[in-house]
């Protein structure tokens, strides 16, 4: 998965990226992180106002931008 480039690939590892879906005549936006938990060990899938959304496999849009890939951080 490359940084700043539309796919239908989700991203399935700790990192920052935009999910669009068309609607009708325009396209919805919406900013996600993926953030490991060591207590839990699982990744949790945090919306754009820092709240965990749900599992990741429930997040269905038509396609993903990856913005920040956190592996390269220490993340798991």
């Amino acid at each position: 998965m490359k940084l700043f480039e539309w796919t239908k690939e989700k991203p399935n590892f700790p990192c920052l990226f935009i999910s669009r879906s068309k609607w009708k005549d325009y396209w919805t936006y919406d900013i996600w992180e993926i953030v490991h938990s060591d207590e839990w060990n699982y990744d949790m899938l945090i919306d754009s106002e820092g709240y965990e959304w749900g599992p990741l496999e429930d997040l269905n849009e038509q396609e993903y931008m990856l913005i920040e890939d956190h592996r390269k951080e220490g993340a798991k």
